[in-house]
């Protein structure tokens, strides 16, 4: 139907309708071309080898040395490091009067 009601057109007609394929066309290829480019910019950004340095070496060591010398969870020695101190586990659970609803000033 569009095609027979084009070609019967007058030609002013048919040049408005390629003119107008072509305009909407532009956009198109324009952000195609975009994305192309910061495709082949960023080609390489996550196969890159890592900065890896001594000195990041030296502070993955001595973490590893900390969390071995850590005591571990039910030793006796100390509370494990995964529990977090908060007044409603020092009252046995339950909630006081003062643990309200917060409010942020700004």
């Amino acid at each position: 139907m569009c095609y027979t009601s084009a070609s019967s057109a007058r030609a002013t007609a048919i040049q408005a309708l390629r003119s107008g394929v072509l305009i909407l066309l532009v956009p198109s290829l324009v952000m195609m071309g975009g994305i192309v480019v910061l495709v082949y910019c960023y080609r390489n950004r996550f196969n890159a080898p890592p900065e890896w340095t001594d000195e990041h070496e030296r502070e993955l060591k001595e973490m590893l040395v900390r969390i071995e010398q850590a005591p571990k969870e039910g030793s006796g020695e100390d509370r494990p490091l995964s529990v977090v101190s908060c007044p409603a586990n020092q009252n046995g659970g339950q909630r006081t009067a003062d643990h309200g609803p917060r409010t942020m000033k700004f």
